[in-house]
């Protein structure tokens, strides 16, 4: 096996850890997105509902 000089391991080492950081951070942020997701899918729910329930509404008001 061949040596590996100290700046070498330096490097590689922070390779690494720059590679972990980064994948963290692609993990919170997908998170974060899911989140965001979810929310915006909650508002389109109520926003359906409401549009529902306004158009009920209105057939029964045409019916009188």
């Amino acid at each position: 096996m061949t040596e590996v000089s100290p700046e070498i391991q330096a490097l590689e080492q922070r390779k690494e850890l720059i590679q972990v950081k980064f994948q963290q951070r692609q993990e919170q942020l997908q998170r974060e997105l899911d989140e965001e997701l979810k929310h915006i899918e909650r508002y389109i729910d109520g926003v359906r509902q409401r549009e529902r329930q306004l158009q009920m509404a209105k057939k029964v008001a045409d019916k009188k």
